[in-house]
């Protein structure tokens, strides 16, 4: 099995580990995302590949919604490689997974080796105007329910611009309205809308190797937003993926060669 569980503070969390021989990578997924996320974009099996499903993603507890937050999600995984007896880890992460990684280079400097922040969307702001549809999806699903409040979404601007730019980022969204309400809203509106506790100073003076990458035709994590971060961090370049509406499989082999390229 490669599923496993563990307890953390009061709550069963569970993680992925395909338990391979070969250097150790913690990938983390996006918000509503889990484990089969980060197993479908990091391709090579010869790597071992370990994520937390982060609270309320997954089958892991949703826990206190007052504890839902990049923050506690980051000690979350640090409560995971103790719990594995990991001592340090190369970390990578998409979206809220970025996020989760950049708390933990400046929290947990010891423990990270190295870390690949894959299409950043938070930075140093709460509610990033281009995570704000996450906030307007979670209140048609609460206002309405799933189904209206969905029929109602399609009918916003934010839709109709989305579909328009970026089908990818519309296909996602349009997922959340078949998650369990109890669990997607409070996760859409404490992350959306959360402090991402981004601290450039701590993560710069934690001197471990950094690759930013982005790609385009993602409105909800544009390639702009992966410069800024890039610029704030003294960061190369960017590292550009292929665009995954156009070919899944070559942005996954983009996305897996510069992780296994910045690993330590």
């Amino acid at each position: 099995m490669m599923l496993h569980t563990f307890q953390h503070n009061g709550l069963s969390l569970q993680y992925y580990d395909n338990q391979q021989e070969g250097p150790v990578i913690v990938f983390q997924h996006g918000l509503t995302g889990n484990h089969l996320q980060t197993r479908g974009t990091f391709t090579d099996g010869n790597y071992r590949l370990i994520t937390l499903n982060c609270r309320g993603h997954g089958d892991s507890d949703l826990g206190p919604l007052a504890e839902l937050s990049i923050s506690t999600f980051a000690d979350d995984v640090i409560a995971l490689l103790d719990h594995l007896q990991l001592r340090s880890a190369s970390v990578a992460g998409i979206s809220m997974g970025a996020a989760i990684c950049a708390v933990l280079i400046a929290r947990y400097p010891g423990r990270i080796n190295s870390a690949t922040l894959v299409r950043p969307a938070f930075h140093r702001k709460r509610a990033p105007e281009i995570q704000q549809v996450h906030c307007l999806v979670a209140n048609y699903i609460e206002f309405y329910g799933p189904e209206v409040g969905l029929k109602h979404f399609k009918e916003t601007e934010s839709y109709e611009t989305l579909a328009r730019k970026s089908a990818d980022n519309v296909n996602s969204l349009v997922a959340m309205f078949a998650m369990d309400p109890a669990r997607v809203v409070p996760l859409l509106k404490m992350i959306g809308m959360g402090d991402p506790c981004f601290d450039a100073k701590a993560i710069r003076q934690a001197g471990i190797p950094l690759r930013v990458i982005g790609t385009f035709y993602d409105e909800i994590h544009p390639v702009r937003k992966a410069e800024i971060i890039r610029l704030d961090l003294g960061i190369a370049s960017v590292d550009i993926a292929y665009p995954k509406i156009l070919n899944r499989d070559r942005y996954n082999q983009d996305v897996t060669a510069v992780i296994k390229s910045n690993l330590v």
